[in-house]
């Protein structure tokens, strides 16, 4: 795969398209008739590449893929009336220079291809192979309007196996969102009931006056998209590598942070997310070896505002998440109490980006503003349950992320077998990777954990 994260000719010749046909919701459905206008929240992401993600199944043997296929299917529509941004097209809006999502001839394009990759390869190897994962997930083109929200591709093994990938534009979703169709669609697919209480508010009107008529300049979203374009460059191509690290290692892991300090002004526990990526990012700054000890370093995260705001439906709108970052320098996280810095932190940010909520959202795009190279960007979260997606025929076998072609990002998701557990993808030059897994695992198996997890 080349810089640009563009499909090997080899990788392409290995899948087939065999099928592509457009799948759109119940013909008794309405759909709004006037655009959908993009709140903040969707503008500032909707700067971000879109979301591809490939999921894949253990099945018996190629006769039931027809099988499946028919419910894969028929279930999507029945989902999409539920989630009706989601068979949007972007748009530009007559009466702004802005985008927005048109639901008016909702139809969401929907691929079946077959593959000679190797299923029991990708699915059992730690390391993450980019090219063969871009192979099996569509793509958008995000150059010429209207920008179709959402694509799905369904994925033939030869003898056993297959893979459902999809890409949503982040404009109209976000990782709660996203994982709150996917439950919608695998319900629908088992039971073959489409009456699931699971219904997704358009609404964008409730953010009207939250945001104190603070909007994005256009100088500020400019900004971020040459953010964007910075972080997405390849500086060092990447190796990607998954973890999954076990609820009993999860549970060291944060008893040891829980040693060095408590949450918000001490009076809560150390969260996992908080845990493991203060773990990673001080790792990572490490094997970077960067030259200059006195260069900032930088990590960013996204911060879920649905519990900081006073407004309905908020459980299930689109976007409701704000870009957060956290900046210190290299010398205090390779330093000795390195862990323990990068844990307060990070708990630092968390506390003051929940005490502004939305207050600040005039100032979201800035937070992507020019990051230092020795910089950490996870998505994701241990909560997203994304192996419980089964839509009638059994878990995936492995769920991953499409499109970790920047040095320093990382995803998070809950493991597949092990309640508690996480699973971990980062990506990192080859000459960082090794250095990285050796002290991140040596890390997870000091001997302080069993002590400290059993008190």
């Amino acid at each position: 795969m080349d810089a640009g994260g563009r499909k090997e000719e080899s990788d392409m010749e290995q899948v087939q398209i065999i099928d592509s046909c457009t799948i759109s919701p119940p013909m008794e459905v309405s759909f709004p008739t006037t655009p959908l206008k993009l709140s903040s929240f969707d503008r500032i992401f909707g700067s971000f590449p879109p979301i591809r993600r490939v999921l894949f199944y253990d099945t018996d043997d190629s006769s039931s893929f027809l099988s499946h296929l028919r419910g894969l299917k028929a279930s999507f529509s029945k989902a999409l009336q539920h989630f009706p941004a989601l068979a949007g097209k972007l748009v530009r809006s007559h009466e702004a220079d802005e985008l927005e999502i048109d639901c008016l001839n909702p139809s969401v394009t929907f691929v079946v291809a077959e593959t000679t990759l190797h299923y029991h390869r990708l699915v059992g190897e730690e390391e993450y192979d980019e090219a063969a994962l871009q192979a099996l997930a569509p793509s958008l083109n995000l150059t010429v309007l209207p920008i179709p929200v959402m694509s799905v591709q369904v994925t033939r093994f030869s003898g056993a196996g297959m893979a459902v990938g999809f890409v949503v534009h982040h404009a109209a979703v976000d990782g709660h969102g996203l994982w709150q169709f996917m439950k919608c669609w695998t319900e629908i697919c088992r039971s073959g009931c489409d009456n699931i209480p699971l219904v997704a508010s358009l609404d964008r009107s409730i953010f009207n006056g939250l945001h104190e008529n603070v909007v994005i300049s256009g100088d500020h979203h400019q900004k971020a998209q040459n953010a964007r374009g910075s972080w997405l460059q390849n500086h060092h191509a990447p190796t990607p590598r998954t973890f999954v690290l076990s609820s009993s290692v999860i549970k060291s892991l944060k008893s040891r942070a829980n040693n060095h300090g408590h949450g918000c002004n001490g009076r809560h526990p150390v969260s996992t997310f908080v845990a493991l990526s203060a773990q990673v990012w001080t790792c990572s700054t490490l094997a970077r070896e960067v030259e200059t000890e006195d260069e900032d370093t930088c990590f960013f995260f996204t911060m879920d505002c649905r519990g900081l705001i006073d407004a309905p439906s908020l459980e299930d709108y689109r976007n409701c998440i704000k870009p957060c970052k956290v900046l210190t320098k290299v010398h205090q996280l390779i330093g000795e109490d390195g862990f323990k810095l990068s844990i307060e932190a990070i708990q630092r940010a968390i506390c003051e980006a929940k005490k502004l909520g939305i207050k600040d959202s005039g100032e979201w795009a800035l937070q992507i503003e020019d990051p230092p190279s020795a910089s950490l960007y996870v998505s994701g979260s241990p909560r997203f349950r994304v192996y419980e997606t089964d839509f009638g025929w059994g878990r995936p076998s492995k769920v991953e992320l499409v499109g970790m072609n920047r040095e320093g990002m990382m995803t998070l998701a809950g493991a597949r077998d092990d309640e508690g557990g996480v699973q971990l993808t980062i990506a990192l030059s080859p000459s960082h990777m090794n250095k990285f897994a050796s002290l991140f695992l040596e890390e997870l198996k000091y001997e302080k954990y069993d002590k400290l997890a059993s008190e």
